[in-house]
């Protein structure tokens, strides 16, 4: 018999909802920007920092003393909480400096060569741990059997990637409608490309949630 938890509420629902489509965006914008599509590019790596900035907010205001939140931080060993805080500002510091280096007098640095590159890889790992560690963090509470599965970390992730990808789509196709330096035409290849990574990612995610419900079903 499943009962219903109560201790994380709507908050947590939506602070995992923007964390996951924030690391997803950046990720789309990484990708966008390697198949030289710089400016879109840009475009969702600033949306994904922004989604992820705005969902520590949620986080923040859950906690039982907001004013506090700074213990969160302390207990990195031992804790998945702690863990995900220090991803979470990790990938914020990261997008932070990423965009100051596409601002003058900064912009001398470049977006491309090795100091680029450096940042983009860290900046990929930290989002791709900021879809996972949510994952980690439920997928060991044995006492919820639909959670407490090795497939959840996965589906996380999955499910990042897809909202963020969809996030990313539809931004750049409102802005190029109102006129930014790009057109539908001139999107089509990344747009088309993107689609298809989803479409993919779209039936691994189904597979997953139906793999954890057998899961789930054998433990309850």
């Amino acid at each position: 018999m499943y009962v219903p938890q109560s201790v994380w509420r709507w908050k947590i629902a939506i602070y995992l909802f923007l964390a996951g489509m924030g690391a997803g965006s950046y990720i789309s914008g990484v990708y966008a920007n390697w198949i030289g599509n710089a400016f879109p590019g840009r475009v969702g790596i600033v949306l994904g920092i922004i989604l992820v900035a705005v969902s520590t907010i949620f986080l923040i205001s859950d906690l039982g003393v907001p004013g506090q939140f700074y213990l969160a931080f302390s207990k990195p060993g031992k804790s998945w909480i702690s863990r995900g805080t220090w991803i979470l500002t990790g990938f914020i510091i990261i997008g932070v400096i990423q965009i100051g280096l596409s601002v003058w007098p900064l912009q001398v640095i470049g977006t491309t060569g090795p100091v680029a590159a450096i940042i983009y890889a860290l900046g990929v790992l930290f989002a791709l741990a900021t879809s996972l560690y949510t994952g980690l963090l439920i997928g060991v509470l044995p006492g919820r059997p639909f959670w407490y599965s090795p497939i959840i970390p996965m589906l996380f992730l999955i499910s990042a990637l897809s909202t963020g990808i969809g996030a990313f789509i539809l931004l750049i196709t409102i802005l190029s409608i109102l006129g930014q330096p790009f057109s539908i035409a001139q999107l089509f290849p990344l747009l088309e490309s993107l689609a298809r990574i989803d479409i993919v990612l779209i039936i691994a995610e189904a597979l997953s949630i139906f793999l954890n419900l057998v899961i789930a079903s054998k433990k309850a």
